[in-house]
């Protein structure tokens, strides 16, 4: 009977080990469970950063450039950069500052326009850093047949808009006895610029050769253009200008002779001669009965006040025309005249 008791499983000891093994396992499973939704959450809830669209301040800036740009600022070597920044649009009054739709000011030194010299026009690359908002876009210009003597935009396929260069005839005639085209520099891999549009700058092939001939075929002249601008200023050399009349109003003023007047006619009373007014007072005898003021010559009669005030007279116009080698010039109208 003893030994009975003594081989006996103990089920119940067992069954409590089992359930406490499950429940640590459900317990793991769970705490798992919920971390791993914590991370998914943590994922989907973080914000995306949009990127802000710039193509309204691309605009200013592409406006600004091609206001600035003349000949004179134009790269003259096949593959030269010159590079503008927004700092200096901004210091020439172009511009007074770009600002994207969050209201972050653009980088005056980190935003620039760049003009790249090409075979036949200009590449010019406009970046903007606004923030943590950056873009950038490529236009093409030049001295094409439309621009009227000055710079606007073309294609990259446009030709002939390459602006001043002058060929010597000594050039022209290399050219028609060699069969080769004249004042074209090399278009060689060294000379093209690298992906950001910037020229290489290694000195060998930015230095001048020391041969004549070479310097010859390779030098470009710029001709430099004169525009010529007009400019006319009105003032009055006496009294100050009235703008809706453009006359010259004098304060200066009389008294006026007064007698009494009558006439047949109600009609005769001569009101278009302006240094005479007349005032009615009656009806009597069959005839009509005034009041004439009378004002000497150089004054018309007011009749608001009853006095004789200076007659307005014409302004002064004086013109100014100069010449400059800017296409534009603030305060001043181009006359279509170039030298």
């Amino acid at each position: 009977m003893y030994e009975e008791n003594e081989n006996k499983i103990d089920w119940g000891n067992i069954i409590k080990k089992v359930a406490i093994v499950i429940v640590a396992i459900l317990v793991l499973l769970g705490f798992i469970t919920m971390v791993t939704k914590c991370a998914k959450k943590t994922k989907i809830e973080k914000p995306i950063e949009e990127k802000i669209d710039l193509t309204d301040q691309l605009n200013e800036l592409e406006a600004a450039t091609l206001k600035y740009l003349t000949k004179e600022n134009l790269p003259v070597e096949l593959n030269s950069s010159k590079t503008v920044r927004l700092k200096v649009l901004v210091n020439k009054d172009i511009l007074t500052g770009i600002t994207d739709k969050e209201n972050n000011k653009c980088d005056i030194n980190d935003s620039y326009s760049e003009i790249t010299r090409l075979e036949n026009n200009y590449a010019v690359k406009m970046s903007l850093s606004c923030g943590k908002n950056k873009d950038y876009r490529i236009i093409y210009v030049g001295c094409f047949e439309n621009c009227n003597g000055g710079i606007c935009k073309g294609t990259e396929s446009s030709t002939g808009g390459v602006c001043n260069i002058v060929v010597d005839d000594k050039d022209k005639d290399k050219d028609k006895d060699n069969n080769t085209t004249v004042n074209k520099p090399n278009n060689t891999t060294t000379n093209k610029p690298s992906s950001t549009n910037k020229p290489n700058n290694s000195t060998s092939t930015n230095k001048p050769s020391n041969n004549p001939s070479d310097n010859n075929n390779n030098n470009t002249t710029p001709k430099v253009y004169e525009y010529e601008f007009k400019k006319c200023t009105t003032s009055c050399q006496e009294g100050t200008l009235n703008t809706s009349t453009n006359k010259c109003v004098i304060n200066k003023y009389t008294n006026p002779i007064i007698t009494n007047v009558s006439f047949n006619n109600s009609s005769l009373a001569n009101k278009k001669d302006p240094k005479i007014g007349y005032e009615f007072k009656n009806y009597l005898n069959g005839t009509y009965n005034y009041t004439k003021y009378e004002c000497s010559s150089a004054y018309i009669f007011n009749y608001s006040t009853k006095r004789c005030d200076a007659t307005p007279v014409e302004p002064v116009t004086k013109c100014e025309t100069i010449w400059s080698t800017s296409t534009s010039l603030n305060g001043w109208t181009a006359t279509g005249n170039v030298r």
